[in-house]
């Protein structure tokens, strides 16, 4: 006990985030933790100052909560775990970075868009690179992505992340938000999801296309599976 005082020993509380749940359904269960007291992450999320205060180029602070296992003493807040996370989120970028291909001039914001999709598309890693190919091409033809996990994310944000996780043909066909990519062309206005590592690294280092992943990306209704 006494070198625990002398060396000034904190007690740490672990909690993990995992890859692709939205800011507001993690935001839920950072609330469990001592280190987050009161209304936690998804408050401080909404606040429309939070991306220039943390230095996040997004709308908001979702894509950029970099999900993995974090150790902070009680007293760290909601902006101690928000300011670790979003470190770690530079860390995890510059790594992606650093590997991209010449031919992806897609800027930050948009690369991360991207790779949030890319990991809501499948939770298998080697499927990423294969599915960021498919929306390069489908990108680069001015095509519709036409994926429906951004379908998804457009009925949490209208519905107070509430769903019946059923996508109904009017949520594909019907609704123009700004999120759904069956009505909207190109990239949504931001991420969907927290992407790790290997999705930035997919969405930054997509797979050499063969012909018949061309012929997919010129497919407007091919989906993988997804991961909600």
């Amino acid at each position: 006990m006494l070198g625990k005082l002398v060396r000034g020993d904190i007690k740490l509380y672990r909690f993990t985030v995992a890859e692709g749940p939205p800011c507001r359904r993690d935001g839920a269960g950072h609330r469990r933790h001592r280190a987050v007291p009161g209304s936690g992450v998804p408050q401080d999320r909404r606040d429309p100052s939070s991306p220039k205060k943390y230095g996040v180029p997004g709308p908001s602070l979702e894509g950029y909560l970099f999900p993995d296992t974090y150790s902070l003493p009680r007293g760290a807040g909601c902006g101690g775990v928000v300011h670790a996370m979003v470190s770690r989120f530079q860390k995890a970028w510059q790594q992606a970075d650093a590997e991209r291909l010449p031919s992806v001039t897609l800027d930050d914001l948009q690369a991360v868009t991207l790779a949030s999709i890319v990991e809501k598309e499948t939770g298998r890693p080697e499927e990423r690179p294969r599915i960021s190919c498919v929306f390069h091409n489908r990108l680069k033809k001015k095509m519709r992505l036409q994926t429906d996990p951004t379908v998804v994310y457009a009925l949490l944000l209208s519905n107070d992340f509430k769903w019946d996780h059923n996508i109904h043909k009017d949520d594909l066909l019907l609704q123009p938000r700004r999120y759904n990519t069956y009505f909207i062309k190109g990239l949504p206005p931001g991420p969907i999801a927290n992407p790790g590592l290997a999705a930035l690294e997919a969405a930054l280092h997509p797979v050499a296309c063969r012909r018949s992943l061309l012929r997919l990306a010129q497919r407007p209704h091919a989906t993988y599976s997804v991961q909600i």
